[in-house]
């Protein structure tokens, strides 16, 4: 206010000329001075430059211009040349101005000097007005322009005599406009032409009387009366006596039609004509009824008037012939002559071109209309084709619509209602704003259906990738640049519509958020960045390795589409969209939802990345611009009369985004609280229920929560620990006595301060996690100030008891309504935050000596641990978790998001994030329960019976059996949906602490012989599934790992040795950073600046959290990928891998020795710990080592007993039976490599077959693993690998099927899988034919190989046979039934004749006895009697091939 004072001085005297000067110098000097300075003058102007000119003080005067309304304008004859009329004196102002303006240096202005004389001729050309040649005579803005003249007289000026005369002036007395346009007069005569034919009619009339009889019967060269004409000016603004003619030919018309085709016609009208327009025309009365009706009334006693008559007719004109500047062809060719000629557009405006023959069109300049949209071809994708109307429908072809629904338009269809998404971007490219909008609106609410999966999913793709082929990114962000401000209004909610689904879109998805957030370690988020590991493309079924592109340039549009194509946001960033946002939030006044929807774009942003949160918060001014625009507002709000009232409010979004950007960046929070975190205290000092106003006092509260949200951040960074101290009457007082501990359960709400108790108990759960972070993070040493962390134990003992009220006034039985919302999730949260608050303090006080402990047993008692599971809550919890479980499974196919967007929009994928919520609510529960128990019991560690009263409580309530099937069931998807199954990998770590923690106290070795290897199981699971920020709980469970091994190996000594040798691959592995908090960054490689937004997005080059699944294997993997690279001794590098090899065979020991003292989830764990597709690949790798290591007689052993682990002949027959739930990569190659490898596993097992070729001389474990590929599971380009690259060392692969690899979960799916279904490949049933030719294969050499080849041909030839072949199926199928002949053929002819017998007397008997016990053979090969081999020696003699039966029986 202060400032506006100072700008507004009182008006209390009249200002003197030289305060008007000084105002007048203030005013200019703070203005941009302009190029030139135009001064009206008539013929011709005289251009003198100020600089140079101004000396010559001779300067002739022009009188003032003269306003008249007379069409002739005369020309003074007083003007005599030479001669100077006196001036008035000028005022100070004006005096100064001139000396301003000559003494005025720099740059040269040029001024039209309009005060010289104009000489005084007799014959003096007509005055065109200056502004004449800047606007449009005969527009509608600037019409009345055109009659400004200038004049020069020197007599007085009189009033202009108005007269009544028609000729000059019209019925309001205005004088007539003066159309000096060519067009308009020819205009102007054919009216007159018309009015002429009229007077004549009216000298026909006979009487108004008749006039009704006479009008349905008129030629054309009837007349009306004047009276009725002027009846028809008033109601139909219509001077034309043809309109009379047309009505008579319709009349007629209709009188001749039959009945039928009336009805015909009206239903076609009703069609094409909005029902609201017919119904007003049904009620109107015909015009020549109206016109006697109406003749009297209001027009007795006037005379009558003459009317215009207006043409209907088309006339075409030559416009070429003419000469008049306001036609098209003419204006184009003067003002543009450099813009090609469009015929199309010509022609469609009403105007005849005539087309020069003798000049080529390039002479011409004309072009045809290229900027039409794109017309879909027959090749494109069925989402080329789709036809949307305005809500964003998809239409369905050839759909009956009525024109005036607006659907129909000029483009390549015209007959086909809707637009398709080319159109629609066509569209939004037009010159008229309002054709902009409107694609933009519609392409807006497709983009919002697309994101919920309205239209079903494979279409949601389909025109998802098509619009991205269409450049959808590209015409959005140009949209975006717009002038029109209605435009960019519909350009930022269509942007938003494809980033955050609008508005609403970003609320439903920001609740997954805001649940997640108050979970344990809720500070921390993912980022929604999914990179692919590998450039692969799809091939034949198989993933094959991209070559590297050149860098593009990254301005071309080219590099912006492909990237947005991959990555939206930061194909949208690299267009610079941030720079836009920022010029729109500072510079233009745009809607409140316009300012949210950009800052809730901002949010996704801040989510993408580190690095896009970075590009923000860099971004010029763009923050300080939200920060001071939507923050910096009073509070509590002073109103006034604003045209947008939401805008006087701070903005809950902007609050929102600076914590996103604290999360991202320890950096970027240390300048926040340098720059701005000083605003967010007017928002925790004042208490939100003292407003009255209701809004703003919801407003309130959610800002004090996100505020609180941000401390939170802060002092997850270690930083700003000081404002408990700075806040503490805030802290101390309102915020914990009125707001959190006066807060009721929400199953005892009741009454209308419902809604606020909704708002406080959000405030509660914000505030005890920022407790409980304060206490665990130690204060982060900036180098501003030495204050200690944050230590407020004060709120202990008042938190003790809130807890004590939500326990136990807990319901026994809960309504379904009251356990489904969210009120009652976020009293479960807040249990669970005040839980951990508590132990929290009580780890920390573990660090001091106890000298009185009995307050804590007191907690202890009051909380009733004793009897925890006994609780209303822990049998709610006991039952409620089973239920959660069985509801949890969703099917991958059903998740689904776009390809370069990666987020919860789509309705399944919500409800699946929602889930795991919900369990995550319940685990963390669980999870704060151990805590406090264990860090209560670590204070009371001298006391045994304690300990085992604890142990006892956590083993009995805690279903750690039914969360490591969970685990195991849903492994993780190693991407950003794993961030919401945390909360489970943390239960079973505390649960892990907690049970080794109070057998060491006990110190009983029953206790440790029970639960050891169930502890090491645990440790097992826990290692691949932690995530980006728990480094140091990952190098603890490798500790636990290593010590487990040793304690239950029988020489402790060598597995010392192990750790020894190994410990350093995996910690190098886990830890990426050399900062002392060992910090992951979120690129996977060494960052100084921490943060908590966490990239789950493994990438196999670099280390860092989440491990793969092959994290055992890692000193192998190390090797294998830095294999020229790594200096180590031969005898170092032996050691390694023997080491790796023997650690990974006592891991799967173990696992297996649990499960077989236990059930079948416990066995599952194996394939869980150990998968073996996983296991084979990381062996594989031994072989492509240099120095051939596993020749070495140590190695060599240790590879033949893990592989013989998985193979058809290992175990019993139970365990070839055993059915496990697992995902389907545990038993394929190709899928573990995404965890093993940074290459495909196509190009892998090339490089593969190929050593195995030249080193490896059949190798029996080397064979074993070239020989897995050709299961039936892999794509036919792996066999035909193996039967045609290897086609020479075949006979080398001498594995019988005991010893076939099966890696699937049952070993008799597994064999089976190399048999079924079929071959049919051309080329390698030609490869099998040629290996049995050549002798490559035997039976009793290389038995696996030759009974396959022998199975699959004796299928291919004599299947149809034994199944009856259909005639109709043979004349089908021509070519194969001859290829079945000619493989029968050279069989016969070319193989050995104890080859030959197999092949026709093939059955699975040929195993053996044994074998066909064990084995699930396809139903087609079964015991093979004389029949069928007759049927067999039949055919092959019906098509000439003669077999001697001698040989076959």
């Amino acid at each position: 206010m202060s400032q506006t004072k100072d700008n507004v001085r009182m008006r209390d005297r009249a200002e003197t000329e030289e305060e008007l000067l000084k105002l007048q110098e203030e005013f200019l000097a703070n203005k941009p001075k302009a190029a030139a300075t135009v001064i009206r003058k008539s013929k011709p102007p005289t251009v003198i430059s100020s600089s140079s000119q101004f000396e010559n003080n001779n300067v002739n005067v022009v009188e003032k211009d003269i306003v008249t309304l007379d069409d002739n304008v005369k020309t003074s004859s007083n003007s005599i040349k030479g001669k100077t009329k006196s001036k008035k004196k000028k005022s100070l102002l004006s005096s100064n101005r001139k000396k301003s303006l000559e003494s005025d240096g720099g740059a040269q202005r040029f001024e039209i000097d309009l005060d010289q004389e104009i000489e005084n001729t007799t014959e003096q050309e007509e005055h065109v007005p200056a502004v004449k040649k800047v606007l449009d005579m005969h527009s509608y803005q600037t019409g009345a322009v055109g009659m400004v003249t200038e004049k020069f007289a020197t007599e007085p000026v009189l009033p202009p005599n108005i007269t009544n005369n028609n000729d000059t002036s019209s019925d309001g007395g205005f004088p007539k406009p003066v159309h000096r346009s060519l067009f308009k007069r020819r205009r102007q005569a054919l009216d007159e032409e018309s009015k002429s034919n009229i007077d004549n009619l009216q000298n026909q009339q006979i009487n108004n009387e008749n006039t009704t009889k006479d009008i349905k019967n008129l030629p054309t060269t009837t007349a009306v009366s004047s009276t009725s004409l002027n009846t028809l000016n008033k109601d139909t603004k219509i001077f034309n006596s043809d309109y009379l003619e047309i009505d008579r030919e319709n009349v007629e018309k209709i009188s001749n039609m039959s009945e039928e085709e009336i009805l015909k016609t009206v239903e076609m009208l009703r069609q094409t004509l909005s029902p609201k327009l017919v119904e007003k025309l049904s009620k109107n009365k015909p015009l020549v009824e109206r016109i006697p009706e109406e003749s009297n009334e209001g027009f007795n006693g006037t005379e009558e008037k003459e009317i215009k008559h207006v043409h209907f007719e088309e006339n075409k004109m030559n416009y070429e012939e003419e000469d008049d500047d306001s036609l098209p062809l003419k204006m184009k060719e003067k003002y543009f002559p450099n813009v090609p000629i469009e015929p199309e557009k010509i022609e469609w405006m009403g105007v005849e071109f005539k087309k020069d023959e003798s000049t080529t069109t390039k002479d011409q300049g004309m072009v045809k209309d290229y900027s039409s949209p794109y017309i879909p071809k027959s090749s494109d994708p069925p989402a080329a084709f789709y036809r949307f109307d305005f809500h964003g429908n998809i239409m369905e072809k050839d759909a009956d619509v009525p024109t005036y629904m607006g659907l129909h338009h000029h483009g390549d269809n015209p007959d086909q209602a809707g637009y398709t998404s080319s159109e629609l971007l066509h569209l939004s490219r037009s010159r008229v704003s309002s054709q902009r909008i409107i694609p933009l609106n519609v392409i807006g609410r497709i983009m919002r259906k697309v994101r919920k999966g309205h239209y079903g999913i494979e279409k949601c793709k389909g025109i998802t990738e098509w619009m991205i082929k269409m450049k959808l990114p590209i015409y959005l962000r140009t949209a975006l640049d717009d002038t029109a401000e209605s435009v960019i209004v519909a350009a930022v909610d269509a942007i938003s519509a494809l980033i955050i689904g609008g508005t609403e879109g970003l609320d439903v998805e920001e609740e997954i958020w805001d649940r997640s957030g108050r979970l344990y370690r809720g500070y921390e988020s993912v980022a929604l960045q999914d990179v692919p590991e590998t450039k692969v493309k799809k091939h034949f079924g198989m993933d094959i390795a991209l070559q590297d592109e050149n860098e593009e340039d990254v301005n071309t549009t080219e590099y912006h589409v492909r990237l947005a194509s991959k990555d939206l946001i930061a194909g949208l960033i690299s267009m610079d969209i941030l720079y836009r946002f920022r010029y729109l939030l500072e510079k233009l006044r745009l809607p409140y939802i316009t300012n949210e929807q950009i800052i809730l774009m901002l949010i996704r942003f801040a989510r993408h990345s580190h690095k896009s949160a970075m590009f923000i918060f860099e971004c010029p001014q763009l923050v300080d611009v939200i920060h001071k625009k939507f923050l910096c507002v009073a509070w509590p709000v002073i109103y006034n009369n604003g045209d947008d009232a939401l805008s006087q409010f701070p903005s809950l979004s902007a609050v929102k985004l600076f914590r996103l950007l604290c999360q991202s960046s320890g950096k970027i929070s240390q300048s926040i609280i340098q720059n701005y975190i000083e605003t967010f205290l007017r928002y925790i000092v004042v208490n939100p229920s003292t407003i009255s106003n209701e809004f703003e006092m919801n407003l309130g509260y959610k800002i004090l929560q996100e505020t609180l949200r941000i401390y939170q951040t802060l002092a997850a960074h270690g930083l700003y620990h000081g404002i408990l101290s700075q806040a503490y009457s805030v802290f101390g007082g309102y915020l914990s006595k009125e707001i959190i501990y006066s807060l009721s359960p929400p199953w005892q709400w009741k009454g209308d301060n419902i809604p606020q108790m909704k708002h406080k108990l959000d405030i509660a759960i914000s505030f005890f996690r920022l407790l409980e972070i304060w206490i665990r993070t130690s204060k982060k040493d900036t180098g501003t100030d030495v204050e200690s962390g944050a230590q407020p134990s004060e709120f202990i003992n008042d938190s003790v008891e809130l807890m004590d009220k939500f326990v136990s006034s807990f319901p026994f039985e809960i309504d379904n309504k009251i356990e489904n919302s969210r009120e009652f999730e976020k009293a479960l949260i807040l249990i669970s935050s005040i839980a951990r608050y508590i132990a929290s303090w009580y780890q920390y006080l573990g660090d001091y000596p106890l000298k009185d402990t009995s307050q804590i047993k007191k907690i202890w008692e009051r909380l009733k641990f004793d009897s925890w599971q006994s609780s209303k809550i822990g049998i709610y919890l006991s039952n409620r978790l089973p239920a959660c479980l069985n509801a949890y499974y969703v099917s991958k196919k059903d998740i689904w998001q776009l390809s370069n967007l990666p987020g919860a929009y789509y309705p399944i994928t919500f409800e699946h994030i929602s889930k795991s919520i919900t369990m995550s609510v319940l685990y963390d529960l669980y999870l704060s329960y151990i805590s406090l128990i264990h860090q209560i019991s670590n204070l009371f560690s001298g006391d045994k019976e304690f300990s085992i009263n604890s142990l006892s409580v956590i083993t009995t309530f805690v279903p750690i059996d039914l969360i490591k099937h969970h685990i195991i069931k849903f492994p993780p998807k190693r991407n950003w949906l794993d961030f919401f199954d945390r909360t489970r990998t943390y239960l079973l770590y505390e649960w892990m602490c907690a049970i080794s923690s109070l057998i060491d106290k006990i110190g009983d070795d029953k206790f440790q012989s029970q639960f050891s290897k169930k502890l090491l199981q645990v440790a097992l699971i826990i290692m691949s599934h932690l995530l980006p920020g728990d480094e140091n709980i990952s190098l603890n469970i490798l500790n636990r790992i290593f010590d487990g091994i040793t304690a239950l190996s029988p020489d402790p000594k060598r597995a010392e040795g192990i750790k020894k040798s190994l410990r350093s691959f995996y910690k190098n592995r886990i830890i990426t950073s050399n900062t002392k908090e060992e910090i992951y960054s979120f690129s996977g490689q060494q960052e100084e600046d921490p943060t908590l937004l966490w990239n789950l997005t493994r990438n196999n080059s670099h280390g860092g959290l989440p491990l793969s699944r092959a994290w055992v294997w890692t000193p192998i993997d190390v090797l294998y990928s830095k294999r020229s690279d790594v200096i180590m001794d031969e005898e170092v590098r032996f050691e390694v891998v023997r080491d790796c090899l023997e650690f990974g065979w006592e891991i799967m020991e173990t696992c297996q020795d649990v499960a077989r003292s236990s059930d079948v989830i416990d066995r599952n764990v194996e394939r869980l710990v150990m998968n073996p597709a996983i296991v084979v690949l990381s062996i594989m790798k031994i072989f492509l080592l240099e120095g051939e290591l596993y020749r070495n007689s140590n190695i060599e052993v240790w590879i033949d007993r893990i592989l013989s682990r998985y193979t058809f002949g290992y175990g019993s027959e139970k365990e070839r039976d055993a059915i496990v739930d697992l995902p389907e990569d545990s038993y394929s190659l190709e899928d573990a490599a995404k965890d093993v490898l940074t290459v495909p596993f196509y190009t892998f097992f090339t490089d593969f077959s190929a050593i195995y070729a030249a080193e490896s001389f059949g190798h029996k474990s080397f064979a074993q693993c070239i020989i897995v590929p050709l299961s039936t599971i892999y794509p036919f380009d792996f066999k035909l690998l193996v039967w045609g690259d290897l086609f020479e060392v075949l006979g080398t692969i001498n594995i019988k099927y005991e010893e076939v690899i099966c890696l699937n979960p049952s070993f008799n799916e597994g064999l089976n899988s190399y048999f079924w279904p079929l071959e049919n490949n051309k080329a390698l049933i030609q490869s099998y034919v040629n290996s049995i030719i050549h002798l490559k294969l035997t039976s009793e050499k290389t038995p696996f190989l030759y009974w396959i080849v022998i199975h699959h041909l004796n299928g291919f030839v004599f299947w149809n046979i034994q199944e009856g072949e259909n005639q109709d199926e043979i004349k089908k199928d021509h070519g194969k039934v001859q290829m079945r002949i000619d493989i029968a053929k050279a069989i016969v002819k070319g193989a050995k004749s104890d080859i030959v017998k197999d092949w026709i007397r093939y059955t699975e008997k040929n195993f053996g006895d044994d074998v066909k016990e064990l084995m699930k053979m396809p139903q087609c090969f079964k015991d093979l009697d004389d029949l069928k081999l007759k049927s067999r020696l039949e055919w092959l003699n019906n098509v000439n091939i003669n077999i001697d039966e001698n040989l076959i029986y």
